[in-house]
């Protein structure tokens, strides 16, 4: 998948449900004083493979809906899926946090669980917080994979962009609207407002070009909250970008479409160089 070719290699299997998946496990773990909750995989993987993945989840939701995904990546990979502070089961800060300082803590729990130049994969608001990541730390990331990112322009004002959020739970499966009015009412009005304020205001359009390591900009093929055209001007602006469309997906394809969606990330990854530098879990 090169920039700018047509995205023909996606894999056809994108309604295929999983005949395996690896099985997750749950630690808590104290970072900076604040309690984090997080899932990672246990299994046992092939023979020579070294590549330590993060899943980063979206805005005011938390690591649940990343397991299909985490799951299907945990077969041929290590993989982690921790909740940030104040989301999910992680303990909450004082005060809410913006990207620069999510990104940083993200580097100070990596630091904890012993976690060096993993592969980064992130949906919707997790795409800007790797992002991020990478222009801040970028000697402590390996690959990054922006499903779905956030936010794009194209989308105007607050009542529009709730319009498409409105659209695409139409178009995902109706478990995945309980998690997340769980997760959203865990999370909170006021850190949902604050959030939104730093989501809307992040320069990801211009800050993408300054991220060197290898990055591939996902987007399911239904998708009305990241476009085509915004997903693949995100991908032709990154120096080492490449772009995939998930077949029949919509906005969470690491929840609807888990075995395409890691088949994408795998093909990515078996492309692009990951460094042996990478850990196994703890």
């Amino acid at each position: 998948m090169m920039k700018g070719e047509d995205d023909t290699t996606t894999p056809r299997d994108t309604r295929l449900k999983a005949h395996h998946t690896a099985r997750l496990e749950t630690r808590n773990v104290s970072v900076n004083a604040l309690r984090w909750f997080m899932r990672f995989s246990t299994n046992p993987v092939p023979d020579g493979a070294t590549s330590t993945i993060v899943l980063v989840h979206g805005f005011a939701v938390s690591s649940l809906y990343m397991i299909p995904l985490a799951r299907q990546l945990a077969l041929s990979h290590h993989v982690y899926a921790p909740d940030l502070p104040g989301y999910g089961n992680t303990e909450r800060p004082r005060r809410v946090l913006r990207l620069p300082e999510l990104a940083d803590s993200l580097i100070a729990w990596m630091d904890v669980v012993g976690i060096d130049g993993p592969v980064f994969v992130g949906n919707s608001y997790g795409a800007q917080i790797i992002v991020e990541l990478a222009l801040r730390h970028p000697q402590r990331i390996s690959h990054g994979v922006l499903v779905g990112p956030t936010l794009d322009p194209s989308g105007g004002n607050f009542p529009r962009q709730v319009g498409r959020l409105l659209l695409d739970v139409t178009r995902e499966p109706l478990s995945l609207w309980f998690i997340q009015t769980w997760d959203y009412l865990r999370f909170g009005p006021r850190r949902l407002v604050v959030t939104y304020l730093d989501m809307l205001r992040d320069p990801l359009r211009d800050k993408i070009s300054g991220v060197t390591c290898p990055l591939l900009v996902t987007r399911g093929e239904r998708d009305p909250i990241a476009t085509e055209p915004w997903t693949r001007h995100l991908a032709s602006s990154a120096p080492c970008g490449q772009h995939a469309v998930i077949p029949g997906a919509a906005h969470a394809a690491n929840y609807s479409t888990p075995v395409t969606l890691a088949a994408i990330v795998n093909e990515f990854l078996a492309a692009t160089a990951i460094p042996d530098r990478m850990e196994q879990p703890s």
